[in-house]
């Protein structure tokens, strides 16, 4: 919710009046213009709508009319209105979307609505002659307080309520929702589970060696799936790894790397010269995942007894 609120707090300096460049009264329009998107376009969110048809008289690209149960499909409709200040809005509220979904995978829907309630309000105060900077001063300081009040609020989820949490983000699907909890007692808290489209009518889930990490793609031009913004590769060998930490933890941590997938670390202290190395150096993994901040490799198999006998003990990591 903090992401949400900060991001729209600038929306002030997009439109700010200015005696000496805009007409006041031009400046009142625009303003108008940017808070009407806000309870047109995305009042239907407080039901967890989602809509594809709103001011079909402004809407250059509309399909058909949907509904669902996650905010973040928000951000996938690929509306663009006529007017530019309007289009600015459901920008804004899009980015508030997508930023909540990276940092905290969940609320999006409330992030909608947050947004709606500070553009239309904030058009109102800017309109009557308010201070552009002590309002975005105002909802930081306020976003902080809310912050901290949140989690002197919150508590932490148990194992017997994890079903309930999955089967609302599962789209109250209550067989993807009971199976969660089954996958995180098989991976414990700290471990990744995927949810994935399967080829088959039932549900499954499998448990395989792999490990995730800090370190996204370089670049985004890498990305296979833009619209989930992934990098995916399958049965993929891997020659390099760009491995976070420092010192010994790092090196700790390609060690690990190597006995997952398989691989051998070049080191010239025990000899070996990256001039010199042959393939049979490189690794091998079943499925590599890269994120703009995580990467997940999964193991194919091969080395499942070294892996054991490898993290039967806690990393300095």
């Amino acid at each position: 919710m903090a992401s949400t609120l900060n991001n729209i707090s600038s929306t002030g300096s997009v439109v700010a009046p200015s005696s000496t460049i805009i007409n006041k009264k031009l400046a009142n329009t625009s303003l108008s213009s940017f808070g009407s998107i806000s309870s047109i376009s995305f009042m239907g969110r407080r039901q967890n709508a989602g809509s594809q048809r709103r001011c079909s008289s402004k809407v250059r690209v509309a399909k058909e009319l949907y509904f669902n149960k996650n905010g973040l499909d928000t951000k996938k409709l690929q509306v663009e209105l006529e007017d530019p200040v309007e289009n600015i809005s459901t920008k804004l509220v899009r980015q508030a979307v997508a930023n909540t979904n990276d940092l905290a995978g969940d609320g999006t829907t409330t992030s909608v609505i947050l947004a709606q309630g500070l553009i239309a309000k904030g058009v109102k105060v800017v309109t009557a002659g308010a201070n552009l900077v002590q309002i975005t001063r105002g909802i930081d300081k306020t976003t902080k307080a809310l912050v901290a009040e949140l989690k002197l609020m919150s508590k932490e989820v148990e194992d017997n309520e994890l079903a309930d949490v999955a089967t609302v983000n599962a789209s109250n699907n209550y067989e993807v929702g009971q199976m969660i909890p089954e996958a995180m007692s098989k991976v414990g808290r700290k471990g990744v589970v995927t949810l994935e489209e399967g080829k088959s009518s039932e549900n499954n889930f499998y448990v395989v060696e792999g490990m995730q990490f800090d370190h996204g793609y370089i670049a985004p031009y890498f990305v296979t799936d833009s619209e989930k913004m992934t990098v995916k590769f399958e049965n993929y060998k891997i020659a390099a790894l760009k491995a976070p930490g420092f010192g010994e933890c790092k090196s700790q941590f390609l060690n690990d790397s190597a006995i997952l997938i398989g691989a051998t670390v070049i080191r010239v202290e025990i000899g070996l010269c990256l001039d010199k190395a042959e393939k049979e150096v490189l690794g091998h993994a079943a499925k590599v995942v890269l994120t703009k901040e995580v990467t997940t490799i999964v193991g194919n198999g091969r080395t499942q007894d070294t892996v054991n006998k490898s993290f039967s003990y806690p990393k300095p990591y």
